[in-house]
C-alpha cells in the first residue's frame, strides 16, 4: 500500500478523471437501465405555484437551498399569462428539489433588483440569479432551474437527488459523483458511524478539487441514496463513481481510511 499526501492524492484523482475521458481501461463499468427524465404534467389537477408573503419567502430561503421566485403585480397585463405557463412545470421543479413560489411585493422586488414585471429569480443558497430568458418558454425555464450550471456553487459539491442526477448525467459529458449513505442513516445520534464520518471527510477532501474539476469540464455532485447505490452494486459507502458519456465507472481504490487519511491501494 502506498500512502500519499492529500494534495498528491487529489491531484492523482484529477489525473484519473482526465485519463477516463479518453480511456476506461482497467475500470469497472456498470450499464444501468436507461431512465430518461421527462416532463410530467398532471392532467387531472392543474399544479399551482404557491403564493407567499415577504416573511414566508424569508423563511423558505432560510430552509431551502434552491428556490425559484416569480415576481408579479396586480397591474401587470402579462403576469397571469406567464404564470399559467410556469405552473406547467411546478410539479417538475418539485421533483428536482426546487421550490417554486410567487410573490406580489414591489418593495421586496426592488431590493432584489427587479424593475420590470413579470420576473423570475432563482435563489441558490440565498444567492439570487435573475432569469433573462423568455418566461413564456417553460421548458427553457425548467432547464435553467435544473441544470448543473444553475446548481453550481463556489467551493461546494452540490447535493442532488436521483432525478436531478439522471438529468445531469444526460446533459453533461463528464460527471463525478460521491455516493453517501442516506441522510437519515447519518442523522443524530448516528453521525459518528464510520461510513458517515468517512463520507463527511471525503466530501471535504473532494471539495478541494471541485474548482479544478470545473475547469476541466467535469461536473461534481454528491448524492445520499442507498437504494441507487445498491442498484449499481456499489457496496459499502461512500463510493466515487465517474460518469463518462452516461456510462458509470466505479473508482475501485479505497480513498479514505477509518482515521481519515487518504491513501491508494
Amino acid at each position: 500500500m502506498i500512502r500519499w499526501s492529500r494534495t498528491i492524492w487529489l491531484g492523482s484523482f484529477l489525473a484519473l478523471l482526465l485519463i477516463a475521458v479518453s480511456s476506461v481501461d482497467g475500470k469497472k463499468q456498470v450499464t444501468p437501465e436507461p431512465s430518461p427524465v421527462k416532463s410530467t404534467k398532471l392532467k387531472e389537477s392543474e399544479p399551482e405555484i404557491e403564493e407567499v408573503t415577504a416573511k414566508q419567502l424569508e423563511r423558505v430561503l432560510n430552509e431551502k437551498d434552491f428556490v425559484a421566485v416569480f415576481w408579479y403585480t396586480r397591474s401587470c397585463l402579462t403576469c397571469d399569462k406567464v404564470l399559467a405557463e410556469l405552473e406547467k412545470i411546478d410539479d417538475d421543479t418539485d421533483i428536482f428539489g426546487v421550490d417554486f413560489v410567487k410573490i406580489n411585493d414591489k418593495r421586496l422586488a426592488k431590493h432584489y433588483g427587479i424593475k420590470n414585471f413579470p420576473a423570475l429569480t432563482y435563489f441558490r443558497e440565498k444567492e439570487p440569479i435573475i432569469y433573462d430568458g423568455d418566461l413564456m418558454d417553460e421548458e427553457n425555464v425548467l432547464d435553467f432551474l435544473t441544470s448543473l450550471e444553475a446548481m453550481d456553487l463556489p467551493d461546494r459539491i452540490e447535493e442532488v437527488n436521483a432525478k436531478i442526477l439522471n438529468k445531469i448525467v444526460e446533459d453533461t459529458e463528464f460527471v463525478a459523483v460521491l455516493f453517501c449513505p442516506d441522510d437519515k442513516s447519518c442523522a443524530p445520534p448516528h453521525q459518528n458511524k464510520p461510513n458517515c464520518k468517512r463520507c463527511s471527510k471525503a466530501l471535504q477532501e473532494l471539495e478541494n478539487i471541485d474548482d479544478e474539476a470545473d475547469q476541466l469540464g467535469i461536473g461534481f455532485v454528491k448524492i445520499s441514496d442507498e437504494s441507487l447505490a445498491e442498484e449499481y452494486n456499489l457496496g459499502e459507502l461512500p463510493k466515487l463513481v465517474y460518469y463518462r458519456h452516461q456510462i458509470p465507472i466505479i473508482y475501485e481504490s479505497e480513498f479514505l481510511t477509518e482515521g481519515g487519511s487518504v491513501h491508494v491501494s
